[in-house]
């Protein structure tokens, strides 16, 4: 049996976001199975991620407040204008 690289937090960041190899994420799944500790760290990770997942969803089905939006048409306008040089510079 080859001897496989510990289990590292950037493993479970792949799992949890789905960018893992199939290769080493069937090695993840192993030790999940293998090791009750750090199954229950993925899922209390899991849990998390879910849950700002659905509060960021909330936040993003609400429209954006009319203070912000003007400050974005000031920053552009300001944009559109070119910039002022001092004398000297």
């Amino acid at each position: 049996m080859k001897l496989q690289p510990p289990i590292t937090d950037d493993d479970i960041e792949a799992l949890l976001t789905g960018h893992l190899s199939p290769a080493r994420r069937r090695v993840v799944e192993d030790a999940l199975g293998a090791q009750p500790d750090l199954r229950r760290r993925v899922e209390a990770l899991q849990a998390d991620q879910d849950a700002l997942r659905a509060i960021a969803a909330d936040l993003l089905s609400e429209p954006i407040p009319d203070r912000f939006l003007a400050l974005l048409d000031a920053d552009a306008a300001s944009l559109d204008r070119p910039a002022r040089r001092r004398h000297g510079t």
